[in-house]
């Protein structure tokens, strides 16, 4: 049987700078972190910020290899193509709420919760702490490191 975690690892909220996506435009970002020993597929995931629509925004056939990170942008623009930047169909609301991570079948797997932080917030899964914080420079597509407990 194959073994993997998925975690969303860190969300991002901005208003300003940070990491520009393909249009050269600055917007919210999340990342998934793949602790597992092999390579798995997201195909048929789900990301959302609405518990009752888990598969709001659906992954295509991508992959996270074995101890690495995939960067999905939170901007609503939707976009689904798996050699190109991926674009969930909704953003990020700053003044709080969840965001859900489920399987193909639409069961939850990770979720975090932000409350009203304002912009240009970095908030992930700490390892050491095994919870999620602040973190004072983003770092994305690397370990989280500079936490923050919130």
């Amino acid at each position: 049987m194959l073994s993997f975690q998925y975690i969303l690892t860190r969300l991002y909220l901005l208003y300003g700078s940070n990491l520009q996506d393909e249009d050269g435009e600055y917007v919210d970002w999340i990342e998934l972190y793949n602790d597992g020993e092999e390579s798995v597929s997201l195909k048929g995931f789900g990301l959302s910020d609405k518990k009752s629509s888990p598969k709001l925004w659906e992954f295509p056939d991508v992959k996270i290899d074995s101890k690495s990170y995939l960067i999905v942008y939170a901007s609503g623009k939707n976009r689904t193509d798996a050699d190109s930047e991926l674009h969930t169909n909704f953003k990020i609301n700053t003044f709080g709420e969840n965001i859900y991570l489920s399987d193909a079948k639409g069961q939850p797997v990770s979720s975090i919760r932000i409350d009203n932080t304002g912009f240009n917030k970095s908030f992930g899964y700490e390892k050491e702490k095994k919870a999620y914080v602040e973190f004072s420079v983003p770092t994305p597509g690397a370990e989280n490191s500079g936490a923050e407990e919130v």
